[in-house]
């Protein structure tokens, strides 16, 4: 015996050895709930179930699965109570517990600045919505689903502790980001080629019934979500496509940047097309004075080949007719159809997304310190689009106009400030080297696009967007330590003599 007590001999010891038990207990405390919830709720029962199971998944295997899930925003998700959690959100939670409550809190990076701000800012969301949304039962509960996206961002900045997995974690975001894209194309294709099956992973035309248009949206919600996608990944794609990285080869990049940059263009999403150019550019610009892969030079040749052929195929793929047994099929809509009203703010979206800022700026009166709470527009307006017969709760699309109606003009500095300093690059990240520096340029880069189109095309109650951040957060953070550490080791270094 050494002296030491009973909880010193467990506190010691490594999360792994402790594992096995605390998942025995869980299990143990799963089946306990199932005969509790079982009669009632077996939907929860099943749900307790299965977290329990996937904690018993290995790490990095639990972490591509929440990848994986998270991509996929169609439909409502699973009806938990008053929630409504998709996939990526369901697998969070088994993610989270292993990365805060099994894992060594030594090895784990350490929260910073940013991080605590976005508590902060999170822990506002609850405060406006239960001191001024008209129904802050209904903002609460929506500002719950904001905070699992926060958490989404929390968990892959906790749990991305070395190099290894880093690169782990960037191949299996932008493999996934080129499925999805690649899905989103062979169904317009399909709709070309008249194979009803298609019509699955295309965008619905709201206001037409059940119409389908020939708009893509893979796995996405809609198509102007599958389009900022597509775009940020291309951007990624692009940068490790100029430079040399352990996460992908370089024709894998190539193809991953034709088809995610294919996919951006047939979308017809403004937000996605401004965000895709306004990063590149800034990438190019920034990028002045470093010396890439030869493949540089070719850039703006297979941008314009990208734009060039997908632009023809895209228009007249449109024109296809649907199939004639398509029930449930509208003939209106399509890509060529829809490409005429992209540039129009006199009427259609643009004018129903400048309508609706203009109501929010209008709120915004009642309290503009604090806002009026999470998603509290669509209590107090319907959408443009809907009907006496059929109303429709309004929605802010924009992420910073909902962000400044929603929680004031405290809520909307401190989110632009954790923002800013995530998603620009600074001068020193486009000069440093390394594998860990690419990573960090390619996500930054990547969110760029978001943070550009999110402006119109908001997808931030999804774990998606999060993770793309939380990467670029991590990765910043790994090159930043990396260039601090060959700072202090060349001061250290004897000075030759001459």
């Amino acid at each position: 015996m050494t002296g030491t007590s009973v909880m010193e001999r467990i506190l010691h010891r490594r999360p792994a050895d402790l594992f096995l038990p605390i998942a025995v207990a869980g299990a143990a405390g799963a089946a306990a709930t199932v005969a509790v919830l079982g009669g009632a709720s077996p939907i929860v029962a099943a749900g307790v179930i299965g977290v329990v199971l996937m904690l018993l998944l290995p790490m990095n295997a639990l972490l591509v699965l929440f990848v994986f899930a998270s991509i996929y925003s169609r439909g409502h998700g699973f009806a938990v109570g008053p929630f409504n959690v998709l996939p990526g959100q369901i697998l969070l939670v088994p993610l989270a517990l292993r990365v805060f409550l099994l894992s060594n809190p030594a090895g784990r990076p350490r929260w910073a600045w940013p991080e605590w701000l976005l508590l902060a800012w999170l822990g506002l969301q609850f405060l406006t919505s239960y001191l001024n949304a008209p129904n802050p039962k209904l903002s609460l509960i929506v500002a719950g689903q904001l905070t699992l996206g926060g958490g989404a961002y929390l968990t892959m900045y906790s749990v991305t502790d070395s190099k290894k997995r880093l690169v782990m974690v960037a191949r299996a975001i932008l493999i996934v980001a080129a499925a999805n894209a690649l899905i989103g194309l062979m169904a317009v294709v399909g709709r070309g080629l008249h194979i009803g099956l298609a019509d699955s992973f295309l965008a619905g035309r709201p206001g037409h019934g059940s119409g389908v248009s020939s708009l893509p949206k893979g796995l996405s919600v809609e198509n102007n979500v599958f389009g900022s996608t597509a775009a940020s990944a291309a951007i990624a794609f692009f940068v490790l496509m100029r430079e040399r990285n352990q996460v992908i080869t370089r024709k894998f990049a190539v193809v991953g940047f034709w088809l995610c940059s294919l996919a951006a263009l047939v979308s017809s999403t403004r937000g996605a097309w401004v965000g895709y150019l306004f990063a590149l550019a800034a990438l190019l610009f920034l990028s002045r004075g470093r010396t890439p892969r030869a493949t540089s030079g070719v850039a703006p040749i297979l941008l314009a080949g990208v734009i060039t052929l997908g632009a023809v195929a895209g228009f007249w793929l449109s024109t296809r007719p649907p199939p004639l047994s398509s029930g449930s099929v509208s003939k209106q809509g399509g890509v060529s159809q829809d490409a005429t009203q992209l540039f129009n703010f006199g009427s259609g979206t643009g004018a129903h997304r400048l309508t609706e800022w203009g109501l929010a700026l209008g709120d915004l009166q009642r309290s503009p310190l604090l806002g009026l709470g999470t998603n509290s527009y669509g209590q107090l307006h319907l959408a443009l689009t809907g009907s006496p017969k059929n109303p429709i709760p309004g929605y802010l699309g924009s992420i910073y106009i909902r962000t400044l109606h929603d929680s004031g003009l405290i809520g909307f500095t401190m989110f632009m400030i954790f923002l800013g300093w995530i998603a620009w690059p600074r001068r020193w990240l486009m000069r440093a080297t390394g594998d860990v520096a690419t990573v960090a340029r390619a996500f930054t880069f990547g969110y760029l696009v978001l943070a550009v189109a999110y402006a119109a095309t908001d997808a931030s109650f999804q774990p998606w967007p999060w993770i793309i951040l939380g990467v670029a957060r991590i990765a910043t953070a790994m090159a930043f330590r990396h260039r601090r550490r060959e700072q202090t080791e060349r001061a250290a270094s004897p000075v030759p003599q001459t």
